[in-house]
C-alpha cells in the first residue's frame, strides 16, 4: 500500500519541489510564513480521511445484515479492528484522490501479450485503475478502458454499449481478455454471454456481486433476484463458451458475503481481508489477475 501511495502521489510531489525550487530562488526573509495554500490543503487532506474512515463504518456495520437464516453477522468492532479495514480507508481516500487528478487515455504498450478491457463503474473514478494499468503494461498487455452503465434493464441493453466500445477497439476474431470490477462484472458476463464463439474471450471479474448485492447504495438492478439477474443466469455459459475466473473478498462490504459474489461455473477464487476497493490496489490481487491472464486461452494456438 506504501508502492500505491508512492505512485499516485508522485506527480503532486512534483508540483510541490516545482514550488520550492522557485521559492529558493529569492532570498529568505524571517517574516516569511508558510504559503497561505498549505492550510486549505491540509484541511482538505482532513476532511477527505475522516469522509473515508465514516464511509467505510456505515458500509462495515450494514455488511450481513440480512445473511439469513443460520450465518452470524460480524460485528463492526470485529470489522474495523483489522488492517483489512485501514487499508480500505486509505484505498477509499486514494480514490478520491484519483478523481482529482485526470486519468491517461493511452493504451499503454503495444501488446505483444494481448488486449485486455477494464471495465470499471461510473461511481468510481476512472484514475483508480491507474496502477492495475501499469501492473499489465509492465507485462506485455495492451489496455484501454471502458465505462460499465446498465442502459436499460436486460442484458442485451446493458450489452449495446460496450460491445460497440469493443468492436472499435478489437478486429474481430481476436482474443480478448475482459477486467471486469464491481457491478460492472455484470455488463460484462452479458457481452461474455451474448458473443460467446465470436472470437477466443476470457472473463476476469473482481468484488463482482454476482448474486446481487444487499448494500444500501445498491440500485433494483443489483439486488438478488432481480430480472436483470436471472435473465443473465440463463444466458450465462461459463467455462463452456469463454473462461471466466471470479475474483473476491471475505472482506468487501458492498458483495455483502462471499456467497454473494460466488459466481456459479467459473473458475472462483476467494481472498481475504481485502476491501473492495483495495482489490484494485491489492499486489495479490494483481498477481492473482497476472496469473490468470497468462494461462493459456482456449481457442488460440499454444
Amino acid at each position: 500500500m506504501a508502492v500505491t501511495i508512492a505512485i499516485l502521489c508522485s506527480g503532486a510531489a512534483h508540483g510541490l519541489s516545482r514550488q520550492a525550487n522557485a521559492a529558493s530562488d529569492r532570498p529568505l526573509d524571517e517574516t516569511d510564513s508558510p504559503s497561505p495554500r498549505v492550510i486549505p490543503l491540509l484541511v482538505v487532506a482532513g476532511a477527505v480521511v475522516l469522509a473515508s474512515v465514516l464511509l467505510n463504518v456505515a458500509a462495515y456495520a450494514g455488511t450481513g445484515a440480512d445473511e439469513g437464516v443460520g450465518r452470524r453477522r460480524p460485528k463492526l468492532r470485529d470489522r474495523v479492528a483489522t488492517p483489512g479495514f485501514f487499508s480500505e480507508c486509505v484505498a477509499t481516500a486514494l480514490a478520491v484522490a484519483c478523481a482529482l487528478v485526470p486519468a491517461r487515455a493511452a493504451a499503454g504498450p503495444t501488446g505483444e501479450r494481448g488486449t485486455v478491457v477494464l471495465l470499471w463503474s461510473p461511481l468510481v473514478p476512472r484514475g483508480v485503475l491507474r496502477i492495475l494499468r501499469r501492473r499489465l503494461h509492465a507485462h506485455g498487455w495492451r489496455t484501454f478502458v471502458a465505462a460499465a452503465r446498465f442502459r436499460g434493464a436486460t442484458p442485451s441493453e446493458a450489452d449495446e454499449r460496450l460491445s460497440r466500445t469493443i468492436d472499435a477497439q478489437v478486429p474481430p476474431g481476436t482474443p480478448l481478455a475482459i477486467l471486469a470490477f464491481g457491478a460492472g462484472g455484470l455488463i460484462a458476463r452479458a457481452y461474455a454471454a451474448l458473443h460467446a464463439g465470436q472470437r477466443p474471450l476470457r472473463l476476469i471479474t473482481l468484488g463482482t456481486p454476482h448474486q446481487g448485492t444487499r448494500a444500501k447504495l445498491a440500485t433494483a438492478v443489483l439486488r438478488p433476484g432481480s430480472d436483470y439477474l436471472k435473465t443473465l443466469a440463463t444466458l450465462d455459459r461459463p467455462r463452456r463458451a469463454f473462461d471466466a475466473i471470479a475474483i473476491y473478498s471475505d472482506f468487501d462490504a458492498w458483495a455483502q458475503t462471499s456467497d454473494d459474489a460466488f459466481y456459479p461455473g467459473a473458475f472462483n477464487i476467494e481472498v481475504r481481508g481485502v476491501g473492495h476497493l483495495s482489490m484494485l490496489f491489492s499486489g495479490r490481487v494483481a498477481g492473482l489477475v497476472l496469473e490468470n491472464l497468462a494461462a493459456p486461452l482456449p481457442g488460440t494456438p499454444q
